[in-house]
């Protein structure tokens, strides 16, 4: 997801949108990270996992208000 999401071309987007692409980005990419520095699932803390989660669910949401502010569309 992280990929996809580092690979959409933004340079003609809005800047308010670029923001919020960015957002997200930054915050897969801490998810990405915290998840490639765990060696075994049961080291996994479950709170911070949860808070990284809602993070990105904020930035989604974000992203997702911004797009239909200006009257795009967002599909999956």
């Amino acid at each position: 997801y992280l990929l996809n999401v580092r690979s959409i071309d933004t340079s003609d987007c809005p800047d308010d949108f670029i923001t919020a692409m960015k957002t997200l980005e930054s915050s897969l990419n801490e998810i990405d990270m915290y998840l490639s520095g765990i060696n075994n699932m049961i080291d996994v803390d479950l709170a911070k996992f949860k808070s990284l989660q809602d993070a990105r669910m904020s930035a989604t949401r974000n992203l997702t208000s911004v797009a239909e502010s200006h009257v795009l569309t967002i599909t999956h």
